[in-house]
C-alpha cells in the first residue's frame, strides 16, 4: 500500500471523481501495491448511476465505498467548498496523510477544485495515465511513478460500464494461433506507425469512394510493411511508388473504384 513522505501511515482511502471513464478510478483500486481499504466517490447527480456501478465492482473485491454528493460539477467554488466540508468529516484521515485524491476524473473543474483543496492540506495526490495505466503523483513532488498491475478483467469492466453479465465463457486461443499471437504483440511498436493508415484505408474502403491519391497511401502503408522494398500500384491513369530502390512488387490485379 502506497505512503507518501508526511511518515509511513500507508494511505488507506481514495477519493475518486466520478465519470463517464471509469478504467482510471478502477485501475488503482485493483493494485495490490495501491489498493485503498476505502473509496469515497465524489459525485454530480448525473453520475449517480455510474457511481453505482462503480461501486458494486470495488465492494465486491473487498472494498468499502460511500459517495459524497456536489450539487453542481461546474461550479468551481461550491465544488470547493463541498470538498472542504467532506475534509473536515475526515479530519483524523487529513492529520495522519492517509486520504489522497485521485485527480483523473470528473470534470475539469471538479478536478481543479479537489486539487486546489487537497494541496492546501498538504494530501497526496495522484493521476493516471489513461493510456499506460500509469500512476503519477502530482503532490508531494519527488515520489515515483508506478505501472499499475494489468488486474482489470472483462467482467469487472463491464460492470463499471453498466453492463450485467449474465454468462461468461473462456476460450483459449487455439495451439496454431498462439504463435502467431505473441509475435504480433512483441511487434505493437513495430506496427503503431502504420495502423492509423490502415484504420483510415479501412473507412475508405467502407465508404465506396476512392480519389486518385488512395494509390499512393496504400503502397505507403505496404511498404512500411515490408522495408527496404520499393512496392509500386498501378492504376488506370496513375501510379503510385513508395519505398526504397532494391526491389519492387507491382500491385496490378487490384481494380480502384474511379471518381
Amino acid at each position: 500500500m502506497a505512503t507518501h513522505d508526511r511518515g509511513t501511515m500507508p494511505i488507506t482511502t481514495h477519493l475518486y471523481l466520478v465519470s463517464a471513464q471509469a478504467t482510471p478510478n478502477l485501475t488503482p483500486a485493483l493494485d495490490p501495491a495501491t489498493r485503498p481499504r476505502r473509496v469515497i466517490l465524489l459525485v454530480s447527480a448525473d453520475m449517480r448511476g455510474r457511481a453505482r456501478w462503480l461501486e458494486t465492482v470495488l465492494t465486491a473485491r473487498g472494498t468499502r465505498v460511500e459517495s459524497w454528493g456536489i450539487d453542481d460539477p461546474w461550479d468551481l467554488e461550491r465544488i470547493q467548498t463541498q470538498i472542504l466540508e467532506l475534509l473536515e468529516r475526515e479530519k483524523d484521515q487529513v492529520a495522519r496523510g492517509t486520504l489522497a485524491l485521485n485527480a483523473t476524473g470528473g470534470t475539469k473543474t471538479m478536478s481543479i477544485a479537489a486539487y486546489e483543496a487537497f494541496r492546501a492540506y498538504d494530501l497526496p495526490i495522484f493521476y493516471v495515465h489513461p493510456e499506460r495505466d500509469r500512476l503519477i503523483w502530482l503532490h508531494p513532488g519527488g515520489m515515483p511513478a508506478r505501472d499499475l498491475e494489468n488486474r482489470l478483467r472483462l467482467e469487472p469492466f463491464l460492470q463499471a460500464h453498466g453492463a450485467r453479465v449474465t454468462h461468461l465463457t473462456r476460450e483459449g486461443i487455439p495451439p496454431h494461433l498462439s504463435d502467431l499471437t505473441h509475435w504480433l504483440a512483441s511487434q505493437a511498436r513495430t506496427f503503431a506507425p502504420v495502423l492509423g493508415t490502415l484504420n483510415y484505408l479501412a473507412r475508405v474502403a467502407a465508404s465506396l469512394t476512392c480519389t486518385r491519391y488512395h494509390p499512393a497511401m496504400m503502397a505507403c502503408f505496404l511498404s512500411s510493411l515490408v522495408p527496404g522494398r520499393m512496392v509500386r500500384i498501378r492504376v488506370p491513369g496513375s501510379t503510385a511508388t513508395v519505398g526504397g530502390a532494391s526491389s519492387s512488387m507491382t500491385l496490378s490485379r487490384y481494380r480502384w473504384p474511379q471518381r
